[in-house]
């Protein structure tokens, strides 16, 4: 299922936001969120702001895991 822009980065700051409140570091939000290896940490900030996600449907499914956990 293709996600839109808008979506994909509601879901970003979402999910940021969850994984802040569980005291994960930029640099481990990258790797629980199953971002590329090449996303710097600091890009985690752009996705807190709402920049959308890539259009992987593996992030898209872990993010959605995430808020699973979290509700």
């Amino acid at each position: 299922m293709a996600h839109t822009g808008e979506e994909r980065g509601e879901l970003a700051a979402v999910v940021v936001q969850t994984l802040e409140q569980w005291g994960l570091t930029a640099a481990q939000a990258v790797v629980v969120m199953g971002l590329p290896e090449s996303t710097r940490p600091r890009e985690i900030v752009r996705y807190r702001h709402g920049a959308p996600l890539p259009a992987d449907e593996a992030v898209i499914e872990r993010c959605g895991h995430i808020l699973a956990i979290q509700h």
